[in-house]
């Protein structure tokens, strides 16, 4: 995947005044064979808590939007928090996909040239929280939660038979 910005980003640095954060925004270009090309935005708003030293590192969030030539749509919002200088960490991701993806068959006895598509409408949830036992030694909590909903399968290929596991959809929680 590529993925270019196509003009200059707006920022706001985190020097100018009192602010104790930056926000930048940029347009992304992309293509894949999936999805032909795609178009959006990103914006990444990095700050530090109240009480956090300017030596500590920044906490981030990310808001990214796509639309691609495939009629599939991505939100998607990153984080990474870093709170109580560096002591607790929680990072992840929240968002949503339609999207395609290519299945290409199961074993050794698959043609080479085997590809079928299908469509996907998912919610995404990632989330890992973390608390600092001594100096880089980390202990924590890890939580992923997926719900893919089948939209679209083609009706003589091997997904759409329902003798694959998954093919009819699933929660990986």
């Amino acid at each position: 995947m590529s993925v270019t910005s196509v003009s200059r980003a707006l920022t706001i640095p985190a020097d100018s005044g009192k602010k104790n954060y930056s926000i930048s925004g940029f347009p992304i270009v992309f293509y894949t064979p999936e999805t032909r090309f795609g178009f959006g935005a990103v914006s990444i708003l990095a700050f530090r808590f109240k009480g956090d030293s300017l030596k500590s590192k920044p906490s981030q969030v990310q808001f990214g939007f796509a639309y691609t030539q495939n009629k599939q749509v991505l939100f998607y919002l990153p984080f990474r928090l870093y709170h109580d200088r560096e002591n607790y960490i929680c990072y992840g991701e929240l968002g949503y996909y339609r999207y395609f993806y290519n299945f290409y068959g199961i074993g050794n006895q698959q043609q080479s040239d085997f590809k079928e598509t299908y469509g996907v409408n998912f919610p995404r949830l990632r989330l890992n929280l973390l608390k600092k036992l001594k100096r880089n030694f980390y202990t924590g909590l890890k939580y992923w939660f997926e719900n893919f909903k089948i939209t679209s399968l083609d009706s003589v290929g091997q997904l759409s038979k329902s003798e694959i596991t998954g093919s009819k959809g699933g929660t990986t929680s």
